[in-house]
């Protein structure tokens, strides 16, 4: 643009002035409200009417507002990247929404796991009542004396009935977890409820659970100093004869390890059904937290602790072992 020369842009007149004068300065001489551009040296100046003036720096203006909202306007690639920065999740977050979740779940998995012992806990009570109850109620018909663990049944194939139902001969040969008893013929089945349930804690002591029976499990044993012996070869004890028989365990929650019929090994030790304890065995299960659930002579209910020395280490988070030292017959006579 050469200097002093005027232009058209964007549809308002433009005009340079020269170097060291003013443009727009009134003429000496011009009507009021008369405006005079000097377009250069030595060429008239060209003036003009206020308001003509002021309509076109209003369009000035305008078309200058309009060309920035233009160029201020984000595309449409930056507007969605903006969108879904709004909407996506920070690492942050995502980092704080999974330490909610953790915590919460802990909450529960803790809520639920005290529900279920509580749940274990009242079973093992109710079995221990019902067989307690029923056991006195027995003594009561059979002049005090105790019933036997078990009795060889020459009438029934040479089957066995143990203190808590039958077993046929077949049975009795049959590979662990296939064995059978029938509860409605032990010497108990007439004085203890027929809805007697398992302990649903028992099969979670210890790292594996191995099955004796097809038909369930009890998870109680009985003190056999009382019922003859393992085999039932020994002589029942009465009640009278007892020193304390609210010291004399007759019921306990039981179970054992097994480390020699299939699957378990000596290196999977697993834990197992048991219903017996004599002066020897290792049999209580102390899993109400560490402590056996039993019942006495007397007819009373409670709990007893574990001797340290009698735990079975081949599964030591098993909770097996005794009331006494082996050998002892503290509690059991």
């Amino acid at each position: 643009m050469s200097e002093g020369r005027g232009h058209w842009s964007s549809g308002t007149f433009v005009t340079t002035a020269p170097r060291g004068r003013m443009a727009g300065r009134p003429r000496a001489g011009a009507l009021p409200g008369t405006f005079c551009q000097q377009r250069g040296t030595g060429v008239p100046p060209v003036c003009e009417v206020g308001f003509a003036v002021e309509n076109r720096l209003r369009l000035a203006k305008a078309s200058s507002v309009c060309t920035a909202g233009t160029a201020m306007r984000p595309s449409h690639g930056r507007r969605a990247a903006l969108q879904n920065r709004d909407t996506a999740f920070s690492l942050l977050e995502l980092m704080v929404s999974m330490a909610i979740v953790c915590v919460l779940g802990a909450i529960v998995f803790v809520a639920a796991r005290q529900a279920y012992a509580s749940s274990s806990l009242a079973v093992s009570a109710n079995n221990i009542r019902q067989l307690a109850a029923g056991g006195m109620a027995y003594l009561g018909d059979h002049n005090y004396t105790f019933w036997p663990y078990r009795t060889n049944d020459a009438a029934n194939g040479m089957g066995a009935t143990w203190w808590f139902g039958f077993e046929s001969a077949k049975s009795l040969s049959s590979a662990e977890g296939q064995r059978n008893f029938d509860p409605t013929k032990g010497p108990l089945a007439n004085y203890v409820p027929k809805g007697f349930r398992p302990d649903p804690s028992f099969a979670l002591g210890g790292r594996a659970f191995k099955p004796k029976y097809r038909n369930g499990y009890i998870g109680v044993g009985y003190n056999t100093l009382l019922g003859g012996g393992f085999m039932g070869s020994g002589a029942l004890k009465r009640q009278m004869t007892l020193a304390d028989p609210s010291q004399v365990v007759v019921f306990f929650t039981a179970a054992q390890i097994n480390t020699f019929q299939r699957p378990a090994t000596a290196r999977n030790p697993m834990l197992e059904e048991f219903y017996g304890i004599d002066e020897r065995e290792v049999t209580a299960h102390f899993r109400h937290g560490g402590k056996a659930m039993v019942s006495f002579a007397s007819g009373s209910a409670g709990f007893l602790p574990m001797d340290e020395s009698t735990r079975d280490m081949r599964s030591p988070e098993a909770n097996i072992g005794r009331f006494a030292p082996r050998g002892s017959g503290l509690f059991l006579e």
